[in-house]
């Protein structure tokens, strides 16, 4: 299998995450074989961010970590922020649930520094979000606030979010 081809079946179960998620994670394990075969660093990369996602919303945690850690460590090898940032947001979703509040703060903090030094305003927005729901958890009210008063605005400034 090609670097491409194993390119389109990563972008395919990111992008199947949502409608069928047994169908990505059974994707996402090929893609992964593929890549180790290969030693193709950016599809271990990206099979790993799915199998991660993929073992949260199954609630295996420890899994989900495991290839979530697994994930970040290739694309900080390679330089890809963006694939980092979606994989801390998936950690963050993961310690969320496990009421880890200050371990998710890291998280959402550093996935909203990666999202806007790579231009993903909607992504940015999503993780100041994300960062407002933690402050709320840890009782930080104002930094809440300030987090869900920039939202407001940023969604107010694009027509197709609706505040």
């Amino acid at each position: 299998m090609t670097e491409d081809k194993i390119d389109e079946l990563a972008e395919l179960a990111w992008e199947s995450r949502k409608s069928d998620l047994r169908k990505s994670f059974e994707i996402s394990l090929k893609c992964y074989e593929k890549s180790q075969d290969k030693e193709y660093r950016k599809g271990i990369a990206a099979s790993s961010k799915v199998l991660g996602y993929c073992y949260w919303r199954f609630s295996d945690y420890p899994a989900s970590l495991k290839k979530s850690v697994e994930a970040i460590d290739v694309y900080k090898a390679i330089g890809d922020k963006k694939g980092e940032a979606d994989t801390l947001n998936s950690i963050g979703a993961v310690y969320m649930f496990q009421k880890e509040h200050e371990k998710r703060l890291e998280c959402n903090q550093r996935c909203l520094q990666l999202r806007r030094e790579v231009g993903d305003m909607d992504g940015a927005m999503s993780s100041q979000n994300n960062l407002g729901e933690t402050y709320l958890e840890l009782k930080r009210f104002e930094e809440a606030t300030a987090c869900f008063d920039s939202c407001i605005s940023n969604a107010d400034s694009k027509p197709d979010v609706i505040a």
